[in-house]
């Protein structure tokens, strides 16, 4: 549309426009506000001070471009922390025989642990602890149902301090013993 008569001016309130909008969409796509609105200004003072309409596009064109840049590096980090999630929900999947702790997690993962547990939490809903209990007793269902373990061998195998623990934490979860677990669901 037309929102000045003169063609410079023209350019230019097009230019505030485009990267008035680009910056908003920013916000959106998770960029921090002041540094959206100081990218922004900067550009806008910038283009501003140009007399060539050409410039005043090219700066416009490099606003949007630098404003989708820093969201898709929020988008790069966003994919490498989930990675990063996945790959502690993988070395636990494969130790969940062991007593497993957050400092040893996070020592195989190359991180802090106070920023694996944030990041864990943040992902997944839950802490690391509670993930790792949840995987155990998930384990222990499978075994309840298609194996002839003993329920003493199931807590030892699943590193429970004991089968009166192992018992607790199971009927917490599923509202049953592992008895009348395996008595309603196992092979008969």
């Amino acid at each position: 549309g037309k929102v000045a008569n003169d063609p410079l001016r023209q350019a230019k309130n097009l230019a505030v426009i485009t990267i008035v909008l680009a910056s908003r969409a920013a916000i959106r796509g998770g960029l921090l506000p002041e540094l959206a609105f100081s990218m922004a200004d900067g550009y806008i003072l910038d283009m501003e001070e140009s007399g060539d309409i050409t410039r005043v596009d090219r700066i416009a064109c490099q606003a949007e471009l630098e404003v989708t840049r820093e969201v898709g590096k929020l988008r790069t980090l966003s994919v490498e922390k989930n990675l990063l999630i996945e790959r502690a929900k993988d070395y636990i999947f494969k130790h969940l025989h062991r007593t497993i702790c957050l400092g040893e997690l996070a020592g195989e993962l190359g991180v802090h642990p106070n920023y694996l547990s944030a990041l864990f939490h943040r992902t997944e809903g839950m802490t690391v602890q509670q993930y790792i209990r949840r995987q155990k007793i998930q384990q222990a269902e499978n075994l309840l149902k298609y194996s002839g373990y003993q329920m003493n061998e199931i807590a030892s195998y699943l590193s429970f301090s004991s089968q009166s623990h192992f018992s607790s934490c199971f009927k917490k979860a599923t509202g049953m013993t592992p008895g009348q677990y395996r008595n309603q669901y196992g092979r008969h």
